[in-house]
C-alpha cells in the first residue's frame, strides 16, 4: 500500500482495506464497499486482486479514477461537505441582493450578479463550481423567451384568450373565470409570468364587461394562475431546478399534472368566495 502512494499519484486518501477470505480473479481493484475491520497500520499491508478499498478525496479525483479504467469504482461519489460556517453569510448575501434589487436601487440582474460575486470573493462557494452553466438550460430560456416575446408582439396570445374566454361564457361567469385561469397556465409556459397575465388581464376585463359581472375575480384569478404553470419546466422558476436537480422532463409532468389540476380547481371556487361577481 505504500509503495502505492495513492495520495500522492490520485490525490485520494486510504481509510480503511477489506479482504475476502476467497479472492477471486479479477483485473480491477473494487473500491467502497462494506468489510471488517483491520487494525495496524494500511501502508503497511501489500494490495492483492480483489481488495476493496475505501478512499476519500475531492470528488472530481474519485471521477478520474473511474474515468482513468485502473479501478473500479462500486459506490457513488459523495456529495461535497457543506460549509456550515459560511451559512449565515450566504443567506445575508442573498437577502442583501434580493432587497436591493427589490428596492429598485440596482436592477436585478446587476444586484443578482454583485450577490454572485461576494458570494465567490468571501468564499461561500467555489468559483469553479459557480461558473459551470448547463447550456441546455441557457438555450431552452433563450428560446422561450422569444417565443412568449413573438407571441405578445404577434397579438397571438391576446387572439387565443379571446376565442377561449367566449367558449368559456357558455358555463357563465365560473366557465369564463375557468378558461381564463387556464389558458393563463398554459401561456406561461412558454412566456413569462409577467407577460402571460398582461396579455391575459385586458382579456379578463372585457369578458367581465361582456358578462356585466365585477372584473376583480377575473384580474385576481388570471394574475395567480401566471404563477402556477407547474406541468413543464419550462417556467422560469422550474428552470432554475431542472438541470440543477437532475430532473426529468416525465418528473414534472407526473407531479405537477395533479397539483396544476387542484390549483385550476381551488383558484375557480375559491376566488370568487373572496371576490364575489356581483357588483
Amino acid at each position: 500500500m505504500a509503495e502505492a502512494d495513492l495520495a500522492a499519484q490520485l490525490g485520494l486518501d486510504v481509510l480503511g482495506i477489506h479482504r475476502r477470505p476467497v479472492v477471486q480473479r479479477l483485473t480491477k481493484l473494487q473500491l467502497l464497499a462494506p468489510g471488517r475491520r483491520r487494525g495496524g497500520s494500511i501502508g503497511a499491508l501489500p494490495i492483492a486482486a480483489g481488495d476493496l478499498l475505501l478512499l476519500r478525496g475531492p470528488p472530481e479525483r474519485v471521477r478520474a479514477l473511474a474515468d482513468g479504467g485502473l479501478l473500479l469504482v462500486l459506490s457513488g461519489v459523495d456529495a461535497e461537505p457543506l460549509r456550515r460556517r459560511k451559512a449565515l453569510l450566504a443567506a445575508a448575501i442573498f437577502l442583501g441582493a434580493l432587497g436591493v434589487g427589490t428596492a429598485g436601487l440596482l436592477p436585478l440582474a446587476v444586484a443578482g450578479l454583485a450577490g454572485l460575486l461576494a458570494m465567490i470573493f468571501t468564499g461561500c462557494v467555489d468559483a469553479r463550481r459557480a461558473l459551470r452553466v448547463d447550456w441546455r438550460v441557457v438555450l431552452l430560456v433563450g428560446s422561450m423567451l422569444a417565443l412568449g416575446l413573438a407571441m405578445e408582439e404577434s397579438g397571438a396570445g391576446r387572439l387565443v384568450g379571446e376565442r377561449l374566454a367566449a367558449a368559456g361564457a357558455l358555463g357563465g361567469p365560473h366557465g369564463v373565470l375557468l378558461a381564463l385561469v387556464v389558458l393563463t397556465i398554459v401561456l406561461s409556459a412558454p412566456m413569462s409570468n409577467q407577460a402571460a397575465a398582461l396579455v391575459m388581464l385586458p382579456v379578463a376585463i372585457a369578458a367581465a364587461h361582456r358578462l356585466g359581472v365585477d372584473p376583480r375575480p377575473f384580474a385576481i384569478g388570471v394574475t395567480l394562475a401566471g404563477s402556477c404553470s407547474f406541468v413543464t419546466p419550462l417556467e422560469p422558476a422550474s428552470m432554475l431546478v431542472y438541470g440543477a436537480g437532475r430532473y426529468r422532463f416525465s418528473d414534472f409532468v407526473r407531479v405537477g399534472t395533479p397539483l396544476t389540476l387542484g390549483i385550476v380547481a381551488l383558484l375557480t371556487l375559491a376566488v370568487p368566495l373572496v371576490w364575489p361577481f356581483a357588483r
